[in-house]
C-alpha cells in the first residue's frame, strides 16, 4: 500500500474511532454539570499542572538529546525545537502520524537520516510504554478492592498493553540482532539506518534513560492530579496512576487529534469505578486537551512558522544574491 493511502487510512481510522468514544463517552453525562465544571475550575492548579507538564516536556527534550548523542553529537535546541514542533503536529494530526512529521522535522535540522530518528522514536516510545506499564500495574493492585465492578476493563487494557510491548521490544531485539535483514538497494539503506536508531538505547544509556522516564512520567501524573483537584476532586496516587496508564495506552490505537474522544472515555469509565461523577471525569479530559495538548500545539506551531518565515527569508536572499551574480556576469 502507497504510504499516502496508508496514513489517509490510519487517519480516517483515527477519526472514525475518536468519534465513537466520543459518544460513548457523552452519553451518560449532565450537560449542566459539565458546562459549570468548566466555569468554575481552579485556574491556578491547572497552570500549576501546566508547569508540571512542561517540566515533563523538558525532560522528555533531555532524554531524546541524550538518546540521540549516543549516534553522534547533537545541540539541545535543535532537539528541542524539533520535538515541540513534532508534538505539536501530532496533536493536530490523527493517529499519532506527527511522529512521521517529527522524524522528517529534525531531518532538517540534524545530519541524521529520517529513519535513524524513527528508530530513537520507537525507544523512546518503547521506554513511556514500560513507564505507563508500571503505572497501570500498581494502580491496579493498589486500586483494586475499590473498583472491583470495572476491574477486568482496566485489566484487559493492561494485557494488551503488555502484549504489545512484548511484541514491540521482540521486534527491536529481532532487528537489532541482524536476524533478518532485506538486501535491495533503498530497502537495505532504510533497514540499516532504522536499527541504528535502536541502538540509541544500550547498556550504557538504559539507566539514565530509564530514570529521565520515571521522571516525566511522574511530572505527567502530577499534572493530572492537579487537574482533577481544579475540579475540586482529590484522586489517591493509585486513581491518578490507574487512570493515566489507562488513557495513554489507549491511545495506542489510531486516535483522533489531541486523542479526542479516547481521553474522553477513558476519563469517564475512570471516575464510574471510582464511583465518582462521569461529569467530572469528562471535564477533566477537556482541561487536559485544552490546556496542557494545546499549550505544547500553540507553541510548537509558533516556532514552526518562525522556522518556515526564515527559510523564506533565506531562500528570497539566495535568490536575490544569484540574480544579481548573473546580471554582473552578464
Amino acid at each position: 500500500m502507497h504510504a499516502s493511502v496508508k496514513n489517509l487510512v490510519l487517519g480516517a481510522s483515527g477519526l472514525a474511532l475518536g468519534a465513537g468514544f466520543l459518544w460513548l463517552a457523552l452519553r451518560h453525562v449532565d450537560r449542566q454539570q459539565f458546562q459549570h465544571a468548566l466555569a468554575t475550575f481552579d485556574r491556578r492548579l491547572v497552570g500549576a499542572a501546566c508547569v508540571l507538564y512542561w517540566a515533563g516536556l523538558a525532560l522528555r527534550i533531555s532524554r531524546w538529546q541524550y538518546l540521540l548523542r549516543q549516534l553522534q553529537p547533537v545541540g539541545r535546541w535543535p532537539v528541542a525545537e524539533a520535538l515541540i514542533v513534532g508534538y505539536a503536529v501530532n496533536n493536530l494530526l490523527p493517529a499519532r502520524l506527527g511522529e512521521i512529521f517529527r522524524a522528517d522535522y529534525t531531518k532538517r535540522r540534524l545530519a541524521l537520516s529520517r529513519s535513524t530518528l524513527l528508530g530513537s522514536i520507537v525507544i523512546e516510545r518503547l521506554l513511556d510504554l514500560a513507564a505507563l506499564l508500571g503505572c497501570l500495574g500498581v494502580g491496579l493492585a493498589l486500586a483494586a478492592p475499590k473498583i472491583a465492578g470495572a476491574h477486568s476493563i482496566f485489566q484487559l487494557i493492561a494485557v494488551n498493553g503488555v502484549a504489545l510491548t512484548a511484541l514491540a521490544v521482540g521486534a527491536v531485539w529481532w532487528l537489532r540482532a541482524g536476524r533478518w535483514a532485506p538486501r535491495w538497494g533503498k530497502f537495505a539503506r532504510v533497514f540499516s539506518d532504522l536499527t541504528r536508531g535502536f541502538a540509541a538505547l544500550n547498556r550504557r544509556s538504559a539507566t539514565t534513560a530509564l530514570m529521565l522516564s520515571a521522571a516525566i512520567w511522574a511530572c505527567e501524573l502530577g499534572a493530572l492530579w492537579l487537574v482533577f483537584a481544579a475540579l475540586k476532586l482529590a484522586l489517591t496516587p493509585a486513581q491518578v496512576m490507574l487512570l493515566l496508564g489507562a488513557a495513554s495506552l489507549s491511545t495506542l490505537v489510531p486516535t483522533a487529534p489531541g486523542y479526542l474522544g479516547t481521553y474522553q472515555l477513558v476519563f469517564t469509565l475512570g471516575m464510574q469505578a471510582f464511583g465518582e461523577v462521569a461529569t467530572v471525569g469528562l471535564a477533566a479530559s477537556v482541561l487536559v486537551q485544552i490546556y496542557l495538548f494545546g499549550s505544547v500545539t500553540l507553541v510548537g506551531l509558533a516556532i514552526y512558522l518562525i522556522r518556515v518565515v526564515q527559510v523564506a527569508r533565506v531562500g528570497a536572499r539566495r535568490s536575490q544574491s544569484a540574480h544579481a551574480q548573473e546580471t554582473v556576469n552578464g
